[in-house]
């Protein structure tokens, strides 16, 4: 039996509902997630692995500068929830963040999320070597990011996400945009929808 899809789960509105929304809301190939097109959620049916940056999306960007060098930031414990569900839905999560932190590696360990990529510039690089170290199509891939280097990442997968504040091209970009922001729930709201897409409920919530 199908999942139904959650009502608040949302992405990029339709330009015929822009009422209150900010100008790039309004892009017309977007739409919200509870009414995606057949073509995304066959793609969400399909999808193997999913790209993560990390500043900005598993977190709200901001970094805690610390004595002796090491930063620190905040996670979302929905967001790990979400992230565990996909898991356990055989649905690998692959992180992928500009700047290296020892918490980075800390909450993916906590989480069972065995691919951690830091310190990276070329993000092309890394989403192509995973694709060719798994074997996996383009078309089984999708990526979620929230800033300019992580539009590599949109041009090599085929489900593109962005939270709610991320930079206006980002958002221009990605096939949806959640309600939550980076950090406060955004990754849980795209873990819901793929998951509402499959055919196996038992792996959800």
């Amino acid at each position: 039996m199908k999942r139904s899809m959650s009502p608040y789960l949302s992405a990029k509105e339709n330009a015929s509902d822009t009422s209150g929304a900010p100008e790039s809301t309004s892009h017309p190939r977007n739409n919200t997630l509870n009414k995606a097109s057949d073509y995304a959620i066959q793609k969400a049916r399909t999808l193997k692995v999913i790209f993560l940056d990390v500043d900005g999306v598993l977190t709200d960007g901001r970094i805690w500068m610390m004595p002796g060098g090491d930063e620190a930031k905040c996670f979302d414990v929905k967001d790990g929830v979400g992230l565990k569900a996909i898991i356990r839905a055989g649905i690998i999560p692959v992180l992928i963040s500009g700047r290296r932190s020892e918490s980075v590696e800390r909450r993916a360990l906590e989480l069972g999320i065995e691919l951690v990529f830091q310190g990276i510039d070329d993000k092309t690089a890394i989403v192509r070597g995973v694709r060719q170290k798994l074997n996996i199509m383009m078309d089984e891939t999708g990526s979620m990011g929230d800033d300019l280097p992580d539009l590599a990442m949109f041009r090599e997968t085929a489900l593109r996400f962005a939270p709610a504040d991320a930079a206006h091209q980002v958002r221009e970009a990605a096939d949806f945009v959640t309600r939550n922001t980076g950090g406060r729930g955004a990754v849980r709201e795209v873990c819901e929808w793929i998951l509402s897409c499959r055919d196996f409920p038992e792996h959800g919530f």
